[in-house]
Formats: C-alpha cells, sequence, structure tokens
C-alpha cells in the first residue's frame, strides 16, 4: 500500500508533507493544510477556504435553502434543480445528489452536450486503465470520474 505522503509535496515550496492529525504541515517551511469533511485544503490563498463556506453551501441562507428543500422537485426548475443537487452534496446526501444532478443536467444541457460528456469521461478512464500506478485525485470536483474509475477496479 503506498502512503499518501510520498505522493504529496508542499504547493508553496516543493518540501515533504508530514501527517498531522487534522491534516499535513511542510517539513520545510511549516505551512499547514488542514483536514475538514474529509477534504484536505492545498490552496495557498493564505485563507481557511471551509472558513469561506461557512455553514455550508448555502452559507447563511438558510431560508432560502430551506425553499429548497421543501418545494416538491417537480415545482423547481432545473437550474434550482442543479442548486439543490449541490446543497444536497454539501449536506453528504451523495445518492440523492447523484439522482437529482442526473435529471437535472438532462433538463439544462441538449442531449449532445451529454453525450459528449459521458463519452469524455469514458475515454479518459479507458486511458488511465492502460497505465499502471496510483491515481491521486485532488481537487477534480464531485468525485464523478473517480467513482467512474473506481466501477473499474472492483
Amino acid at each position: 500500500m503506498i502512503e499518501i505522503e510520498s505522493l504529496l509535496q508542499c504547493p508553496s515550496c516543493g518540501s515533504s508533507l508530514l501527517r498531522q492529525e487534522d491534516g499535513f504541515m511542510c517539513s520545510f517551511c511549516g505551512k499547514r493544510f488542514n483536514k475538514r469533511m474529509g477534504v484536505y485544503d492545498f490552496l495557498l490563498s493564505g485563507r481557511d477556504q471551509w472558513e469561506m463556506v461557512g455553514k455550508g453551501f448555502m452559507n447563511g441562507q438558510e431560508e432560502i435553502e430551506k425553499r429548497f428543500f421543501e418545494t416538491p422537485e417537480e415545482q423547481l426548475s432545473p437550474a434550482d434543480q442543479l442548486i439543490k443537487a449541490v446543497a444536497l452534496w454539501y449536506r453528504g446526501e451523495f445518492d440523492e445528489f447523484k439522482r437529482l444532478m442526473q435529471s437535472s443536467r438532462e433538463a439544462i444541457y441538449t442531449e449532445e452536450y451529454n453525450r459528449a460528456m459521458v463519452q469524455s469521461v469514458h475515454h479518459t478512464v479507458e486511458l488511465i486503465k492502460k497505465e499502471n500506478g496510483v491515481v491521486l485525485d485532488l481537487a477534480t470536483g464531485m468525485g464523478g470520474l473517480l467513482e467512474e474509475l473506481l466501477t473499474y477496479t472492483e
């Protein structure tokens, strides 16, 4: 089994990272990279990215979020369904997120675009299957490509 530390470098100075209880710390410059909700923040903005998110996707807009979740899905526009799907992802309701994201994308984008997206993911998976080694998914979105890759390794 490969240890993740052997794959990572400090994005600031390129030195090795040391695992800590709540994330990683650079062995040279001392910069810390925290972990929250299972996600490491390796951005160099100087601000805690999760602090900027606040309580979640709606970040203090509880009334708007409440309306998204109280309104029946069929009464939401496809764009609002997409926003609700992202809110579900932030809540950790991944099965509901995938279901609603799929239906909203089908309604928002053309059939040709949706088909091209599926083909693009399939092509990427086929290219990666030809390689040997480890796949490290860092900030590539909401996990759709990684999930697709995992179906080929089981």
